[in-house]
């Protein structure tokens, strides 16, 4: 083909003079690209600059608050759970703590780990500590399922609950 039938051949509706070029298509895709990772970094538990690990959850129907803190230097664990005025968290259901598969760290108590007391209900906060050791050569991943029961003291009713903390 020569240079005449070359420039004669149409192109794509896409590239076409005042359409989109491949090197604007190219800067786009990049630019795409960057913005996703940016969100990817996002999606990771918080993760503070001493080494902590942040995971919270907050009950929608009851407004008790879990929240978890990785201490990844001191190797610990640290569980808080709140609760909101008129939520109580029922002691003689108890605190269930069980890790999840694929955990990278092993535990110094035995798991999965059970709190309860023989009253009524937790004092506001309840604080459960874990210590753990991260296995060799595998990065210190913990995801734990948290489960409770709350009780609204105002209607009189008790209720099982439970979540998912990722760190």
């Amino acid at each position: 083909m020569s240079a005449s039938q070359l420039l004669a051949v149409e192109r794509p509706a896409r590239f076409r003079a005042g359409g989109l070029s491949r090197r604007r298509l190219v800067r786009a895709l990049i630019a795409g690209c960057t913005v996703a990772a940016v969100f990817a970094i996002w999606a990771v538990p918080a993760v503070a600059e001493d080494g902590e690990r942040v995971a919270k959850y907050v009950d929608p129907n009851s407004g008790v608050t879990v929240e978890g803190k990785l201490d990844v230097s001191a190797r610990q664990l640290v569980l808080r759970l709140t609760m909101p005025s008129g939520i109580r968290l029922n002691a003689r259901y108890g605190i269930w703590i069980k890790p999840l598969p694929g955990t990278g760290v092993d535990w110094s108590g035995e798991l999965p780990y059970t709190h309860m007391e023989d009253r009524d209900y937790f004092d506001d906060p309840l604080r459960i500590e874990l210590s753990y050791r991260p296995r060799r050569g595998q990065q210190s991943k913990v995801a734990l399922q948290v489960e409770y029961g709350w009780c609204d003291l105002s209607e009189g009713i008790c209720v099982p609950a439970e979540t998912v903390l990722r760190f």
